[in-house]
Parts: C-alpha cells; structure tokens; sequence
C-alpha cells in the first residue's frame, strides 16, 4: 500500500471513496469491501481519501476526540487490501470548494474513475447539492460516482459517534463488536504516584494521547501489547484514586499480570475487552485489596473467553 500525506498524485485510474473512517468499524469495512468489488470489475487500483484532521476543526473549531490515532487509521485501511491512502490536509481553502470543483481535483490530481460514497455522505461548500448532482459533474470530467448502500444488520446502529458514546460510557465491549477488534489506546509509562505497589498490585502509569477517547472511571480486562510482540494480561483502572485521596487529576494505570520488569518510557498499547466495575472509594488499604484481588480473579475469566 502507497500512502500520499499532504502532496503527490496518483498516477494510475482508481476507484475510490472519502471519508473520515475513525474507527474504520463494520460499516467502514463495508464500503471498502464494495469499493474493492468495484474496483476489480473495472480494472481498477483501490484508493481510500481521508484526512489528517476532522473537517469539523477547521470549520467550527473543535472535534470530538477520536478512536484512533491517524496511523492505527491508515494501518487499518491498508488491512482491507488497499492500494493508496490518500490524506488530505483539510484546511479553510478546501471547505471553500464546491462540489463541483472538489470531483474536479479528486480527479485531476488522483485520477478518480470511479468515486463510491456512502449512502448519506455530503460533501462541497454549504453541501447544498444531492447525489444527483454529484453523478451529473462526475460525468462532466469523466468519473462514475456510485453509491454505497447503507450497512445494516438487524436493529445495530453502527458508526464512529455511536462507538464514541459507548466506549465514553465505558461499554468497551459493545463496542468492540462494531469495531471487529477490542478498542485500543496507547500511550508512554510515565512515573505515577506508586499507590499499587504499596498493597501488592504495581501499575504502569500511562500518558495517553489527549486526542484519543479514554473509556470512562472504572476497572476493565485488558491485554497490554510491549511492542515488542509480547502480549500479557491486565486490569486496568481509570480514574481519580478515591481510596488514596490523591487529588481530581484523571490517571490511566494498568496492573500487568505475571510481570515485573521496569518499562519506563516505553511506549505500550492497552486493548479493552469488558469493563468490571466502576471506581469507588474504599474504607480502608485492606478492604481495597481484597477487591482489587477479586478483580484480578474477574479480569483473568473474562479474558478466558478470548483467543489471547
């Protein structure tokens, strides 16, 4: 897979699509699945358009906090066979564009033959125009645009704000099934205020990419990824340290099963696969490890139902 960043041009015919793909879920991989098919049929190369930055940034100023990173996005993509990667820099100039003139230099500058959206995606300056004016400037340069139906299975609602909900309200599970994959953030272990090692349960302190979304307060079954292949089991406790009454910054911290060795600076992954309880504060030091010992317990059996 060839990724453009910012510049560069395409040189081949392609079929494409555009979008944000945050999450690249269910409903993603569908378009990419038709955009493949379509692709062959005509003969094509396979080219997803994303961007850098969500366009609501630019033109509103904020974004809501992403699922991923913009390379675990572009790594992703390339799992689904894709030929290009094209990312764009949305800036102030590009939100200016018509329709029109926006099929225009998908065209010019990445040979666009064929340009699949999804079933209610909009794109151009106020996005006044309708698919059918898309289809109607499309065939002005020499580009087929084609529509995607919509996914659907059963009554899911699938797409990345409903993933950001879930994984905000700290269903990490539910959410994983959208996702085909458990939600994952990173982050480098950075030195922590060492509450656990008191009471037997050391953590690694994690700095996370403040982009990212955290999943809500609370303890999860995690598997912890070194980087370097190595994958062990954990717990995972997000929140404010109520029991050691360590002030109202928010920490991200994992107790990493079977495992003693010192991993500061290092840059770790944290895959979620069930949330266990939500943070409380204990009465005492004693009472506190007793649970965390029964959410090891708990941790370790939802982690049995998993191929780890």
């Amino acid at each position: 897979m060839k990724v453009l960043i910012n510049n560069g041009f395409i040189k081949e015919p392609v079929a494409a699509t555009i979008g944000m793909f945050d999450g690249v879920h269910k409903g993603h991989r569908y378009i990419l699945s038709h955009l493949k098919a379509q692709a062959n049929k005509r003969n094509l190369k396979t080219a997803v358009i994303t961007f850098s930055r969500h366009p609501q940034s630019v033109l509103h100023g904020y974004a809501e906090e992403s699922l991923m990173t913009l390379d675990d996005r572009i790594s992703a993509i390339g799992e689904s066979g894709i030929d290009y990667v094209v990312v764009m820099d949305f800036t102030k100039e590009l939100s200016l564009l018509t329709a029109q003139q926006f099929l225009q230099l998908l065209y010019k500058r990445y040979y666009v033959k064929l340009l699949i959206t999804g079933y209610d995606h909009r794109f151009g300056h106020n996005r006044k125009e309708t698919y059918n004016d898309y289809v109607k400037y499309g065939k002005e340069i020499g580009m087929d645009v084609v529509k995607c139906d919509e996914y659907t299975t059963g009554n899911e609602k699938i797409s990345s704000s409903e993933i950001r909900r879930l994984i905000t309200e700290g269903n990490v599970k539910t959410a994983a099934e959208m996702l085909q994959r458990p939600y994952k953030i990173s982050g480098e272990v950075v030195d922590g205020f060492r509450n656990g090692r008191k009471i037997g349960f050391p953590t690694a302190n994690i700095k996370t990419d403040r982009n990212i979304i955290i999943p809500s307060n609370g303890v999860y079954a995690v598997t912890v990824n070194l980087n370097d292949g190595d994958i062990k089991k954990g717990m995972l406790n997000i929140g404010i340290r109520p029991t050691f009454d360590n002030g109202k910054n928010r920490s991200v911290e994992v107790n990493i099963f079977d495992f003693s060795e010192k991993i500061y600076g290092k840059q770790i992954e944290i895959m979620f696969y069930d949330r266990i309880r939500n943070e409380r504060k204990m009465q005492s030091l004693e009472e506190l490890e007793k649970q965390l010992e029964n959410d090891r317990i708990t941790a370790k059996e939802i982690l049995k139902n998993y191929q780890l």
